[in-house]
């Protein structure tokens, strides 16, 4: 009885990941076209930047502001990743002998206290400036600019695939062009 509730739960939790699966690759896909027909309207000679996972934050800044804040976005997530990772195998490896030590152990925790201010920090910087990015490009596209970037800020970006999407197949603005 035991074992098949276990399956049970393990199944459910199948289902779960494949689900989230599908919504992640539909949300790449999403941003692949919307933003390579996007960058192709703009002009934007690498267009097929969109497809490749760092490099569409790249192009999202280039085409919202300017190549500096597309750097930013582009560096700034790989950065924040490794400094998660770093954390991870810190906590993971604590040297259990030397945290015996209070003044070791103080100076562990500050450093983990640290680089998760660090990486928050980071973070937000990166939602801002990716926000400001995307309200630029729906602005060019669209004169609902404000309404699609509160919801990309509500979900946290979440959305900015199916507005990139959506907004594709958009004139640039008289204004813009």
């Amino acid at each position: 009885m035991a074992f098949m509730s276990v399956l049970m739960v393990l199944g459910f939790l199948a289902i779960i990941m494949a689900i989230i699966l599908a919504i992640a690759v539909l949300m790449y896909v999403f941003t692949g076209i919307g933003l390579s027909k996007i960058a192709k309207k703009l002009g934007e000679e690498n267009s097929w930047l969109a497809w490749i996972p760092v490099a569409n934050s790249y192009l999202v800044g280039k085409l919202g502001c300017n190549v500096k804040t597309g750097i930013f976005l582009a560096v700034a997530s790989p950065v924040s990743g490794i400094i998660s990772g770093i954390m991870n195998i810190m906590i993971q490896n604590q040297p259990v002998d030397l945290l015996n030590n209070d003044v070791i152990a103080i100076a562990f925790w500050m450093v983990i206290i640290a680089l998760s201010l660090l990486s928050i920090a980071l973070s937000i910087t990166m939602l801002v400036f990716y926000l400001i990015a995307v309200y630029h490009i729906y602005e060019k596209f669209s004169k609902e600019a404000v309404i699609m970037t509160v919801f990309t800020a509500l979900s946290a970006g979440i959305l900015s695939p199916v507005f990139l999407f959506a907004i594709r197949n958009h004139e640039v603005r008289k204004e813009y062009t």
